[in-house]
């Protein structure tokens, strides 16, 4: 709980638990009460709240109670971008829950970003209108609708792009590569000329996480002997 709290304050989130939840094995541990779920709307409209972290139980297992909120939400919210926990994280509730959050922040901000990037690339007029990639987390690329979606896909994507470029420019498929910046210094080791994924738990501002990310070690204002 100290977790969900550490995040929740900075970004004065509202928290809301309504009984739901699943076992290990799929079994249901409570069903969903559709009252609860309109309740819930009611107070995100009169807050005018316009994105939400959705996170469940086991929602790996099973997830179906994630995506029935989220289209309960919808239906009396139609503008409200939700994000599903178990789309983004992996098995751990409050890692996967904190992933969640720190997507769900940024939604809108992402949306506003990249339609103005398609307005440019649109004033260029060029034919046919060029798609909009944008990279992420892993070194591989996704369309520009998936981007505003998940944004925190794309958090590290920066350093996943100079070590890409360093596969490609080197033509080296297995390889260390150092990304030095003017206070950090990325390591990143690369198999099949992608960044190995990491093995250990993502923190993302002293926030724990577990998304699909590549495994890399930072040291700030550091010297390497």
């Amino acid at each position: 709980m100290s977790r969900r709290w550490r995040i929740g304050a900075p970004i004065a989130a509202r928290t809301y638990l309504l009984r739901s939840g699943f076992e290990f094995d799929g079994r249901p541990i409570s069903a969903l009460d559709a009252g609860e779920g309109d309740a819930v709307a009611a107070e995100l409209d009169a807050s005018g709240i316009t994105a939400v972290a959705i996170s469940g139980v086991f929602a790996l297992t099973d997830a179906s109670q994630e995506e029935w909120v989220a289209e309960r939400l919808r239906a009396q919210l139609p503008d409200l971008d939700p994000t599903l926990s178990h789309e983004l994280g992996r098995l751990g509730l409050i890692e996967r829950e904190n992933a969640a959050t720190l997507n769900a922040c940024p939604v809108p901000l992402a949306r506003r970003t990249i339609d103005a990037f398609r307005a440019a690339i649109a004033a260029l007029g060029l034919e046919p209108v060029p798609r909009l990639f944008l990279s992420q987390n892993d070194g591989t690329l996704m369309d520009a609708e998936y981007a505003a979606r998940y944004p925190v896909l794309t958090f590290a994507s920066g350093p996943t792009n100079s070590m890409r470029g360093a596969a490609f420019l080197s033509r080296l498929t297995e390889a260390m590569v150092l990304d030095v910046g003017g206070t950090t210094t990325d390591a990143v080791v690369l198999v099949a000329g992608f960044p190995r994924e990491a093995s250990f738990e993502i923190s993302i501002g002293g926030v724990r996480t577990n998304l699909l990310q590549k495994g890399m070690r930072c040291s700030k204002d550091s010297s390497w002997r």
